[in-house]
């Protein structure tokens, strides 16, 4: 319910709201001074003055459009900002990241790659320690490091210079082992493309000796450098 001030020389004074007394200054608890004419009161509108009542509608319709706009435009300058800001962390990231990248290195050739070879020389006899012997050698070795195709040894030809060793072997009374040392000796000697050799000499039982047993020898360049270039036959 609104109460209105009274008629003054035939103007028609302003609403007010039912808690403010007519003719009064005050407003509850806040003092508030006299309202001369309608142009004082800000706060409710009277429904009796209809040119009043279409202004205060139309510019409270205009104020909600330019709310509505403003707030569409701040969300279209927010979401650029933020989808602005993914880029660059995006951008950034990706460029942190790029020289590890380039510092990779690549491998010019095989990775862990390993070359050997094996072959098995079966029931070759020999005249050693006062007996026949019958022996069963197994040679495996392993090639260098990026080997070429025309740097691969012929095992036949490895194969027939072990036999020929083991064939006109000087001391007859060496044993096995020192027997077997020589014959690795003389595969990197005469094999450049040769980096490591194992010769295993296994004697088969004889009248003498019926026990089985062997010899296990492994040879590689590095360890045996200084004696391959003088070709001793030490140990």
């Amino acid at each position: 319910m609104r109460r209105c001030w009274p008629r003054v020389r035939g103007r028609r004074p302003p609403c007010v709201p039912h808690k403010w007394k007519c003719g009064s200054r005050s407003m509850g608890a806040i003092s508030i001074g006299p309202l001369p004419d309608s142009r004082a009161v800000t706060a409710g509108y009277c429904p009796r003055r209809r040119s009043n009542t279409g202004g205060n509608s139309l510019t409270k319709c205009r104020r909600f459009e330019q709310v509505l706009c403003a707030s569409v435009i701040a969300i279209f300058i927010w979401s650029g900002v933020a989808q602005a800001s993914v880029v660059q962390a995006t951008i950034g990231s990706t460029q942190a990241s790029s020289p590890v990248s380039k510092l990779r290195p690549r491998a010019s050739g095989p990775v862990g790659l390993t070359e050997e070879f094996t072959f098995l020389i079966k029931d070759f006899k020999i005249d050693h320690q006062g007996e026949n012997n019958n022996l069963n050698v197994t040679i495996r070795y392993r090639y260098k490091s990026g080997i070429s195709n025309s740097e691969y040894p012929d095992f036949t030809v490895v194969a027939k210079d072990i036999e020929t060793l083991l064939a006109n072997y000087p001391n007859k009374t060496d044993y096995w082992e020192i027997l077997n040392k020589r014959s690795t000796m003389i595969v990197l000697e005469k094999y450049p493309a040769i980096v490591e050799v194992t010769s295993e000499v296994q004697v088969s039982p004889s009248p003498k000796n019926h026990y089985i047993r062997s010899s296990i020898v492994t040879r590689d360049r590095t360890s045996s450098s200084k004696r391959l270039r003088s070709n001793s036959v030490g140990n």
